[in-house]
């Protein structure tokens, strides 16, 4: 059996060459490409490694739970609805929540093919509501909380806020309810992805987390929005519902190599298998 192939990661800035010069920029990176290979090595740009890692483990994790239905919270492009798509092959249903109007146009646009993903322009949160969001350059800084000065704007591009939009709140509970009698139509997977406000999406899914299977969050070792918990706050709110951690990966850091944000995933013990150790 043949060796398998070690892994070189480059970032987004290692192959770049100044701007308007896309043709040397392509031409450095096959040879990059060919040099890493010649030496048993595979090559990822820095956001494809973090993507294969994330679907090495859910994978198993959907085959293991037998995810059948997925609620996105925070759907924002659709990049996680692509992702259970076309990296995990899952074909149950998608629930894509995205409150921002023109991201939710954009959903409605990219999913009108897909019989099995539904669109719902609102934001989830603890109670109903109708509150105004911080719409930014970049759509994936979008929120209810305002951005910190020196953790975001040294770090992000385009996180200047462009307008704020009125937007309708409800909660996880209350869409369960309307959907199916506050039965899930399968075992679901729950991604929460809202920019400083998914603890307060997690308090009104109370009811819900009891029968959801898994859940995966982005949590913030440092606070990018003022006013946002802190995530050991969130993660031992699940605990403390029953749910243990599955995997933590890094997502990135400060200019002084401090953790900023990490993606975790969140087993529910009530359907936890039991382990076999060999």
């Amino acid at each position: 059996m043949a060796d398998i192939p070690q892994t070189v990661i480059c970032d987004r800035a290692a192959a770049q060459a100044p701007y308007g010069y896309a043709p040397l920029k392509r031409v450095v990176r096959r040879a990059l490409e060919a040099l890493a290979y010649s030496r048993d090595y595979t090559f990822f740009p820095n956001w494809e490694f973090e993507e294969k890692i994330v679907c090495r483990h859910l994978r198993p994790l959907f085959l293991t739970y037998e995810i059948g239905c997925v609620l996105d919270v925070g759907g924002n492009l659709g990049q996680f609805g692509d992702f259970v798509r076309n990296k995990l092959g899952f074909r149950g249903v998608i629930h894509s929540f995205e409150p921002v109007a023109h991201l939710a146009q954009h959903l409605k646009r990219k999913s009108s093919r897909d019989d099995a993903w539904h669109i719902h322009q609102m934001a989830l949160g603890s109670s109903q509501d109708e509150i105004e969001i911080n719409v930014t350059e970049s759509p994936g800084l979008s929120s209810f909380l305002s951005p910190t000065s020196d953790a975001v704007k040294n770090i992000w591009d385009k996180s200047a806020i462009l307008e704020r939009q009125r937007v309708a709140v409800d909660t996880v509970d209350n869409f369960v309810q309307r959907l199916d009698r506050a039965v899930l139509p399968a075992p679901t997977f729950l991604k929460v992805d809202t920019q400083g406000y998914d603890l307060e999406v997690l308090k009104g899914a109370e009811k819900t987390l009891e029968t959801v299977r898994a859940v995966q969050l982005e949590a913030s070792v440092r606070p990018i929005y003022q006013g946002m918990p802190d995530y050991r706050e969130v993660l031992d709110y699940l605990i403390n519902r029953g749910f243990a951690l599955s995997t933590m990966i890094p997502l990135n850091h400060d200019q002084s190599q401090r953790l900023i944000e990490f993606d975790c995933v969140l087993v529910n013990d009530r359907y936890a298998k039991d382990a076999r150790i060999a």
